[in-house]
């Protein structure tokens, strides 16, 4: 059979030579996956509550926000946020970083625990830095973060080895490395069982000076001593001393097991296999099928073509790599070596979720908890394929084309956060737009938002409080957002009038009363994707049809008083440097002053701001957006006006909405001077859409 050979031209290989390096490649892999959406991005989910409670509430706040949840971690928060600033930009390029150091410093130990398999090495350096089971990346300030600890882990490992293989500077590694494990267990507790794989490594690194069993396991004994001395130290102070391990996250495992051993084994085996398989197999079969997933539109076709390019790019890079690794034979024996630490570490990734029963997916928030996975992941599938061997193109086109994939499978999650962006700033602006004041204390409760965009209240809390009140005015917060069915269900604000409480957000607390309190509604129905945020008024949308049974009860205490403006066409403040300059006006920017305007009794304006929102089209207001139109044309005396935009809007809006309609009139009836005009559009629209007097 005739050899496969590739041909490159001279100043391609030039090209090639000069950044084929393991970390060059590995660089180059981060930037393809990450990198190129950065621009586009935003914060996003916890990365919120971070940057208020350091910047609003100051290092006390955040000391306050991580005191029951890793505060050793939030430490390192104190450190990074001075120096970052508010910037999402910076972050996302911290995030990077700290995820390609991650990779960078995997491919360093195996490089040292195994010096020939160069080519192992590289390969798993690359897929952990693309790995597809974990698809939350944006969210940067959090997960740069816990790829900083990773990276920790990593290296704890390298200076234990060079500690020993380079005995002049033993104590400068031995410090090095009893720093970054100290870092990795007292951080956070994704890594903690990982931990345990030092000794085998040592028991690796140890196999040539020490073949001999008890020789090499004195060895390893003398050499692990202080590191299992700082892993105990580190369970007892989780587990005694640190009085809110449990705050967060409980031993559900544990309960289980009171209530029977043997189906709580059960249990357990099943979500072992399932957690195993699902991140070493699972996660790179997703990648396979992400072209025939996605709908075929330009930005798609686009992602196509780079994890085209990739795949060809890494193809060459990696067999030109390979090809010249070749002078240094690789054994077979180290091969094995490495599948059964991979194994390992895949065996044992998971028991901080498994005690408490959490859910590790490659879907969605849940994904985070793949993390600790990734590393035995990556070493199994490296390890394999260094054992398959020939052909050797067959391999590096498999490598390839799953780098190539994974990279465009990122890039596809982070084309999601990026169209998740513009629905969060869609939604602060027009917020800002209709409330250039709000009375401080005010409670917002608001439409969920759709599970996949990793908003809770309590982010939304964290982005209007600092947004609209940036300056600490008390230790307590300004503003707090709430989703009324969710509070509903878990209890701690009881949906009725006058009702106080208070909601302990962690870095502050929130002290509310719901007859302090206005509702939004803001679509997150795909079929009403042009509506805008609407402020609800108690008359008219009580029955609002667009609004759940939590949402129409709140809807009763919504104060509209609470917002005021000293000029109709000023805005809230959104800081530019998250938000950008204020955009172009759109059909909501018209809508929002028009309403506002109604509210204050401007009602002429209100007509002038709808006039002028018209050159983007009258069929852009849709729904219940007329409202401010008709009840200005009412309080103008232009009736017919007003049952006329009244059909309009019922003709258009998705959803029956007489409800509004009616509720509408009914305020108008009791709020406008009586006149036979009057008369006859008040009774039409009755008739027509059967308004219970």
């Amino acid at each position: 059979m005739k050899r496969f050979k590739v041909t490159l031209s001279p100043r391609f290989r030039s090209v090639l030579v000069k950044i084929n390096q393991p970390p060059l490649l590995i660089l180059a892999a981060s930037i393809l996956a990450y990198g190129i959406m950065i621009p586009w991005l935003g914060l996003y989910s916890d990365d919120w509550i971070y940057l208020i409670s350091f910047h609003k509430y100051g290092i006390e706040g955040l000391t306050r926000y991580f005191s029951t949840n890793r505060p050793v971690w939030g430490l390192i928060y104190q450190l990074t946020f001075p120096l970052l600033g508010t910037t999402p930009w910076h972050w996302h390029v911290f995030g990077l970083f700290w995820h390609t150091a991650a990779a960078i410093s995997l491919w360093w130990l195996l490089t040292l625990i195994w010096p020939k398999q160069k080519n192992a090495a590289l390969w798993a350096g690359l897929l952990f830095a693309v790995y597809p089971g974990f698809v939350l990346q944006p969210i940067s300030i959090t997960f740069g973060h816990i790829f900083l600890v990773y990276t920790a882990y990593f290296l704890s490992m390298c200076f234990l080895i060079l500690a020993y293989q380079r005995p002049q500077k033993f104590w400068l590694f031995t410090i090095l490395a009893l720093a970054t494990s100290a870092i990795n267990l007292l951080c956070m507790e994704y890594f903690l069982l990982l931990h345990l794989l030092q000794p085998v490594v040592l028991w690796l690194v140890f196999q040539q000076k020490a073949p001999e069993f008890r020789q090499r396991l004195k060895l390893v004994i003398k050499a692990w001593w202080p590191y299992f001395v700082l892993f105990v130290g580190n369970l007892i102070w989780r587990t005694v001393f640190f009085k809110y391990q449990t705050n967060n996250y409980q031993y559900l495992f544990l309960d289980r097991l009171k209530n029977g051993i043997g189906p709580a084994l059960i249990y357990l085996i099943k979500t072992m296999f399932k957690d195993w398989w699902n991140t070493s197999v699972g996660a790179w079969i997703n990648v396979y099928k992400m072209p025939f997933d996605l709908f075929p539109d330009n930005i798609n076709l686009v992602i196509l073509v780079i994890s085209l390019a990739a795949a060809v790019f890494f193809f060459y890079s990696i067999y030109i790599f390979t090809r010249n690794s070749q002078s240094e034979p690789v054994d077979k024996h180290s091969s094995l070596q490495m599948l059964a630490l991979g194994a390992l570490a895949l065996i044992i990734a998971g028991g901080p979720f498994w005690l408490t029963e959490l859910n590790v997916s490659q879907i969605g928030f849940k994904s985070r908890f793949s993390l600790p996975f990734i590393f035995g992941a990556v070493l199994l599938l490296s390890s394999l394929l260094q054992l398959i061997r020939k052909p050797r193109w067959v391999v590096t086109a498999f490598l390839a084309v799953t780098i190539g994939l994974s990279i465009g499978y990122q890039i596809q999650i982070q084309n999601d956060f990026r169209r998740e962006w513009i629905v969060q700033k869609n939604l602060l602006w027009q917020l800002a737009w209709r409330m250039p004041v709000l009375e401080p204390g005010t409670t917002i409760f608001i439409s969920e938002m759709p599970g996949s965009h990793h908003i809770t209240y309590t982010i939304l809390s964290s982005m209007i409080d600092w947004n609209f009140q940036p300056m600490l005015s008390s230790r307590q917060m300004d503003f707090a957002v709430y989703y009324p069915r969710e509070v509903a269900n878990k209890g701690g604000i009881v949906l009725q009038p006058e009702e106080y409480f208070q909601v302990d957000h962690l870095g502050a607390v929130f002290n509310g009363n719901t007859a302090n309190s206005i509702t939004v509604q803001y679509s997150k129905d795909d079929t009403l994707l042009l509506s805008c945020a609407h402020v609800m008024s108690p008359l008219m949308d009580h029955n609002n049809p667009f609004l759940s049974i939590e949402e129409k009860k709140v809807a009763i205490f919504s104060d509209l008083s609470l917002i005021t403006a000293a000029n109709v066409f000023d805005s809230n403040h959104l800081f530019p440097e998250i938000f950008g300059r204020e955009p172009e006006p759109t059909h909501c920017y018209y809508f929002e002053k028009a309403d506002l305007a109604y509210q204050l009794e401007d009602w002429q304006l209100a007509i002038d701001i709808y006039n002028q929102g018209l050159s983007l089209g009258e069929s852009n207001w849709i729904d219940t957006e007329l409202v401010p139109v008709i009840g200005s044309y009412a309080h103008l005396g232009e009736w017919e006006k007003a049952y006329s935009y009244s059909v309009t809007m019922a003709s258009r809006s998705y959803y029956p909405i007489a409800s509004v309609i009616c509720g509408l009139w009914k305020s108008l009836e009791m709020d406008t001077p009586d006149g036979f005009q009057k008369q006859e559009s008040v009774k039409a629209i009755s008739d027509q859409f059967n308004c219970q007097k």
